[in-house]
């Protein structure tokens, strides 16, 4: 068999590996809908079966297939024709396409099959508790630790399960650069390097932005002060369930892409609540300039905004195109290396 013939089968099982994880991801998206409504108010995700919020009529089991499902109800209830939020088939199908993006890189990493498998299903389950703390923390400004402080303790245990967690690159790297490890059962020195990973990560991360948190808590106290004529609860500039979160992102993706992650989530957030705080602001009387105005809406407009969906937003682009902008990064700058 020529080595043609070779890629294209290669390529031809790629395909099917991202359409089969795409698929999943539409039904772990179905999951998810369930979940960011229920956790909340401590019900169960597992009974009693979906039904309409409105009527409480149970959904059946084809007007329940995602996506399509929505699509044939022409996005209301069966029984009392209410609408059915379009939310629920745009997150099922942002699943599917998350995780069929990761079958499409997992199925080109590279590394030995079995660790392929494991790695991918880390980062599986990492988007579906991201995409449920964005829902849910988008909804109701609150992180659950079912999900932050769970996800910590699963994501610790998963970088000594999975070392290729943290450096999925150069394991094999790893291991001869370390050749007083030579001889010793090769996961050992492995698994420990990628345990201290993910603890440093979380201690950056969690630490960081707990420090961050009190220390703009204090050097903006006026600014909370009229935040909290909106919201009488708020009482820091950021919550400290985005402690929690950050420290699960450190644990997930190592202290450095955790950090830049957070950069990431502030520029999203600048460009996020920018705007929103200008077109919630109140019209100011009388005909000022454009400058005026502008600065009227901008002092009266709501200040308070979700972090964690852009924390979230921030995660994701260091799981999908980390590489690309480390690499991007170190270009810039180290451009002679």
């Amino acid at each position: 068999m020529s080595l043609p013939q070779i890629d294209a089968i290669v390529a031809h099982y790629r395909e099917i590996y991202t359409l089969a994880l795409f698929l999943f991801g539409l039904a772990a998206g179905s999951f998810l809908n369930v979940v960011a409504c229920r956790l909340p108010f401590g019900i169960s995700i597992i009974a009693p079966p979906s039904s309409c919020p409105r009527c409480g009529s149970r959904i059946s089991l084809f007007d329940n297939i995602p996506v399509l499902g929505w699509l044939r109800l022409r996005g209301r209830c069966r029984r009392c024709r209410q609408p059915i939020a379009w939310r629920y088939p745009a997150v099922e199908l942002a699943i599917g396409i998350l995780w069929g993006w990761i079958g499409w890189q997992a199925s080109a990493s590279g590394l030995e099959h079995w660790e392929t498998v494991w790695l991918t299903l880390c980062r599986l389950v990492f988007v579906l508790v991201v995409g449920a703390v964005f829902l849910i923390d988008l909804d109701h400004r609150i992180i659950p630790d079912e999900l932050s402080l769970g996800g910590l303790f699963a994501a610790l245990a998963a970088s000594a399960f999975v070392p290729s967690l943290h450096h999925a690159e150069t394991s094999a790297a790893f291991q001869a650069a370390h050749p007083v490890l030579h001889g010793m059962t090769p996961s050992a020195p492995l698994w420990a390097h990628s345990l201290m990973a993910a603890a440093a990560g979380a201690l950056v991360g969690g630490l960081g932005m707990l420090a961050l948190t009190l220390g703009g808590t204090v050097l903006m106290r006026g600014a909370v002060r009229r935040a909290q004529e909106q919201d009488p609860e708020l009482d820091t500039v950021m919550g400290f369930g985005d402690v929690k979160l950050m420290a699960l992102l450190g644990a997930f993706l190592g202290w450095k892409d955790a950090v830049a992650a957070f950069l990431i989530a502030n520029l999203a957030g600048v460009l996020v609540g920018v705007p929103v705080k200008i077109a919630t602001g109140e019209e100011p009387a009388g005909n000022g300039s454009w400058m005026q105005r502008l600065s009227h809406r901008w002092r009266t407009g709501v200040a308070a905004v979700p972090f964690g969906p852009f924390l979230v937003v921030g995660a994701l682009v260091m799981v999908y195109e980390g590489a690309a902008i480390r690499s991007w990064f170190l270009n810039l700058v180290f451009p002679s290396m």
